[in-house]
């Protein structure tokens, strides 16, 4: 595809095969997904791949508790943790990147220094949810510090 052999480029490297951290049995959601098992190991980054409608998105979402499933067991360091909520899957170190991060991990009204911001909200907020110009300074200089571009905070999406 690309014109030339990558294995030069990207040579196979054997790593030692850490302890698993999230072990999924027959997770299954009637009529959308069945008996799907599988588990991660310390070290690996999984990605799940298929065509449109196999069911991809349903199990991540339902195993990041953002959907319900009906049947299946998930353990976490060996400890069952089914059904939890996205804050307590969270806690517990399990994280999700959408597939559409445009849709679902942007808000376009918003911006940069905002959207930045979204992973730390609650460090930038006062109760009831009011940004004041001391903690939107923060943010900025956090934001400029991490994107290395002064300039761009302020721009929209």
């Amino acid at each position: 595809m690309v014109g030339r052999r990558m294995e030069n480029k990207y040579p196979y490297e054997e790593v030692p095969k850490g302890d698993v951290l999230l072990d999924v049995k027959h997770l299954t959601s009637n009529g959308v997904f069945r008996d799907v098992s599988f588990n991660i190991r310390a070290g690996e980054i999984v990605g799940f791949a298929g065509l449109m409608g196999a069911g991809r998105t349903e199990v991540v979402r339902a195993l990041f508790g953002l959907d319900p499933y009906d049947s299946g067991e998930v353990l976490i360091k060996g400890q069952p943790r089914s059904h939890l909520s996205v804050k307590q899957n969270i806690a517990n170190g399990l994280v999700m990147l959408s597939e559409d991060r445009r849709r679902y991990g942007l808000i376009p009204i918003r911006s940069v220094m905002e959207n930045v911001s979204l992973a730390n909200l609650k460090k930038f907020l006062e109760f009831p949810y009011n940004a004041n110009e001391s903690t939107l300074q923060t943010a900025n200089e956090e934001r400029k510090h991490r994107m290395k571009e002064k300039g761009i905070g302020n721009k929209p999406i």
